[in-house]
């Protein structure tokens, strides 16, 4: 499985860089474009799903409906999201609205822990209730896990 880490390297483990697409392309143009469609899997935040690193590939792009030279276009079959409970609506739009064509999505997380973080007391109405828990409220009912894979199990009991 060839996956692809967009964003800051800073903020990717020192043993996953590696995978970053800033380490694999040094910035060339022509590489990243082969990188990202060689890429089985492309990992990034929500907000960087929008960001202009992926703007030219998506057929949403302004820039790709300008562009004199033909772009090839990324498609996503699938819009996976981590940490979903946390996330504000809007965060999740963007990379729903990048990948137009995927079929599936899914959200993971843990409505019973924390909420999506509003600073704004204005804005915490309307944002402050996760795309994950509106599903929910709506009546979809999430798959729970059996079993507990990433706490440490002095903690999980």
């Amino acid at each position: 499985l060839k996956a692809i880490r967009l964003g800051n390297p800073a903020s990717v483990r020192p043993n996953l860089r590696h995978a970053t697409l800033d380490a694999m392309t040094q910035n060339d143009p022509d590489a990243i474009t082969e990188i990202l469609f060689q890429a089985d899997v492309v990992v990034s935040s929500c907000i960087g799903a929008g960001g202009d690193l992926l703007a030219p590939f998506l057929a949403t792009s302004s820039s790709h409906k300008k562009n004199s030279q033909i772009t090839p276009i990324l498609k996503f079959g699938l819009v996976l999201i981590d940490e979903a409970a946390q996330a504000t609506e809007p965060q999740c739009l963007v990379p729903l609205a990048t990948a137009l064509g995927a079929t599936q999505l899914i959200l993971i997380g843990d409505p019973n822990q924390l909420p999506p973080v509003v600073l704004s007391l204005e804005a915490r109405n309307a944002l402050g209730t996760s795309l994950f828990q509106r599903l929910q409220d709506a009546g979809l009912q999430p798959h729970l896990l059996s079993r507990q894979y990433r706490m440490h199990p002095a903690i999980n009991a």
